[in-house]
């Protein structure tokens, strides 16, 4: 949490609950014990938008008119993920585009890249099952 926000007393509650049930299902004889802490990891994605050129509108200070185009029908947008693991371990990023698996932009994936970024494409630019697959992949 970041300093200076405040908690309900529910949600303070539920957040004590899910601690003190990860902690104990980490404790001995518990139903993680034993998981390899580079197998539990935290994930943060975090959508971007890309704007085109024809969303920004420069005005000069105090004008009474300023003109705007949208092109409303365009809106180009990925998914960031990173991802560490309990041991500090970071994983490599996980870029989602918005687009059709199979279809243009993911075949030029692979020459627009670098090295040790993973991505993929998705109707809506959103996380799902693939992210976990990749992170399986470079556990092992």
């Amino acid at each position: 949490m970041r300093q200076g926000q405040k908690m309900s007393g529910e949600l303070t509650e539920i957040k004590n609950n899910f601690v003190a049930a990860m902690c104990d299902r980490l404790m001995s004889f518990g139903s993680m014990e034993g998981v390899d802490w580079d197998h539990i990891v935290n994930i943060d994605e975090t959508p971007m938008y890309f704007d085109p050129k024809i969303h920004i509108t420069n005005a000069r200070k105090e004008s009474k008119t300023v003109s705007a185009r949208v092109c409303s029908s365009h809106n180009p947008r990925i998914t960031v993920a990173l991802a560490v693991t309990a041991t500090r371990k970071k994983l490599p990023p996980f870029v989602v585009f918005k687009g059709v698996l199979g279809a243009r932009i993911e075949s030029a994936l692979g020459a627009i890249l670098p090295d040790g970024v993973f991505a993929t494409c998705q109707a809506s630019a959103s996380m799902d099952e693939g992210r976990q697959a990749v992170d399986r992949q470079v556990l092992e």
